[in-house]
């Protein structure tokens, strides 16, 4: 019984970023799209491998937090995730041909565990109240900038495209604190929801999510970068939902719930935001080859 309990729990662990990964690959197909490019899908799919790789290895080796959060991996054969973990990025590697951008998590990762020296100056940077969300930010605004980056040329453009998928990825971490603030209180982990309390940083997310669209609307009719209004309305909606409804504590009565709404609306706003903007454009091209095809009728065209 408990080698069937172990093998059903190392398929979860392993299974466990596969979501946040094919999100990954869209926040990359996005962030092409944002850029006037053409999204190139083997970038995208080395992208969504160091996703993958990344919060992978975090779930095997784990941590405090995750033996509070994650009680269903505590079986898990760690070994076969760290395994599956190099595996993914190595192939990541493959196929990017980039090697500094497939890395650069596990750099700010070392550096956030670590610390980082100025001199002979050390400034630990683990630790701190929101310090695990910017790093975590930073992580990803970064990684996408530096896998798009051989095909950018316009610097503001990309200081956009960092800005907007910083901010997101700041307010979907901390959207995950919610999920145990009584846990992580007890623990001793130092979220923003146990410092600030649920009230000022639900205010401060949507603050943050409200500036967010505000300036991005700004550069697509300025048109620093393209005007995508499926990506963006979209990716409000989402925002406006999960900084509304899942930044509360979440009760034992509907966890599971609650848990596979937040799921969907966090972890798949950027899947969504894709498979519509796809849909729009399936549909506006039937559009089109229906008024084409009405234009070219015979019945349509007289001689002179």
């Amino acid at each position: 019984m408990g080698q069937v309990e172990g093998i059903k729990s190392t398929a979860r662990l392993l299974a466990s970023p596969v979501v946040v990964a094919i999100s990954g690959w869209c926040r990359l197909y996005i962030a092409f799209l944002l850029f006037g490019l053409g999204p190139r899908l083997r970038v995208c799919t080395a992208f969504a491998l160091v996703v993958y790789s990344v919060y992978l290895l975090d779930r095997a080796i784990g941590g405090e937090e995750d033996e509070i959060n994650r009680m269903e991996l505590k079986t898990a054969k760690k070994n076969w995730g760290i395994i599956a973990s190099f595996t993914a990025f190595s192939s990541s590697i493959f196929l990017s041909g980039n090697p500094l951008s497939s890395f650069m998590p596990y750099i700010i990762g070392f550096a956030y565990s670590r610390g980082i020296h100025i001199g002979n100056t050390p400034f630990k940077l683990k630790g701190g109240c929101g310090m695990k969300n910017i790093i975590v930010a930073l992580t990803w605004g970064i990684t996408i900038v530096l896998f798009i980056m051989p095909w950018a040329e316009n610097l503001i453009s990309l200081l956009v495209i960092f800005g907007f998928f910083f901010t997101k990825s700041f307010i979907n971490t901390v959207i995950y604190d919610f999920r145990d603030i009584q846990g992580d209180f007890r623990a001793g982990i130092q979220t923003l929801p146990v410092e600030l309390g649920e009230s000022k940083t639900r205010s401060f997310l949507q603050f943050f999510n409200f500036a967010l669209h505000l300036l991005l609307a700004m550069a697509m009719i300025l048109e620093v970068v393209s005007f995508e209004f499926v990506i963006f309305f979209t990716c409000l909606v989402s925002g406006i939902i999960y900084t509304t409804f899942l930044t509360k504590s979440l009760d034992r009565e509907d966890l599971f719930t609650k848990k596979i709404f937040r799921d969907a609306i966090v972890d798949g706003e950027f899947i969504f935001a894709v498979i519509l903007r796809k849909s729009f454009d399936y549909i506006s091209s039937l559009i089109y080859l229906d008024s084409t095809r009405t234009i070219l009728s015979p019945t349509t065209v007289q001689f002179h």
